[in-house]
């Protein structure tokens, strides 16, 4: 997988990219003195690289089994669910303050559905 160069390099390219964001993210540690949180929106441009990483390598882990050909499917979706797991918009759907919605009823029952539908699946 790592043999050819364009993989190598995009790799490397979201490597350095997290790296980056992480000292970023210390930095603003050391000078606030308290954790300042990594939002999702700064991990959505290299999210479809690392999914992709995760595909071929899960592919080529089951290359040989053709019961399993669905499994790289399956941990992308389940890669994916996670990494909401937190950061992204279902837990700012969850924890939405009803004083933040528009007035209209029909918005007010849909976010309310919205809200139980997606606190099922985020661990609070």
């Amino acid at each position: 997988m790592f043999k050819k160069y364009g993989h190598r390099l995009l790799l490397f390219v979201t490597g350095f990219y997290g790296f980056v964001l992480f000292l970023l993210n210390y930095q603003q540690y050391a000078n606030y003195g308290q954790p300042v949180a990594v939002n999702a929106r700064y991990l959505m441009p290299i999210m479809p690289v690392v999914l992709y990483f995760f595909a071929i390598s899960f592919a080529g882990l089951f290359a040989n089994y053709r019961i399993m050909c669905f499994a790289p499917s399956i941990v992308i979706l389940l890669l994916f669910v996670i990494f909401t797991q937190g950061g992204g918009i279902s837990s700012f759907i969850v924890v939405m303050d009803t004083s933040m919605q528009w007035g209209d009823s029909f918005t007010s029952e849909f976010n309310s559905k919205l809200t139980e539908i997606v606190s099922s699946f985020v661990v609070k």
